[in-house]
């Protein structure tokens, strides 16, 4: 089963694989940069 940790991981490895900053990801999804980074950091805590 994946995990959120899991998918946080896969987009923090794409963007970078890519060699896009988070701007990138974020303007795709339409939301903030600071919420690819939260994404990225989560630590399973809410």
């Amino acid at each position: 089963m994946t995990t959120l940790a899991d998918v946080a991981e896969m987009l923090k490895e794409a963007h970078r694989e890519a060699g896009v900053s988070q701007e990138e990801p974020a303007r795709r999804a339409g939301v903030a940069r600071t919420t690819v980074t939260r994404m990225e950091t989560w630590q399973g805590t809410i």
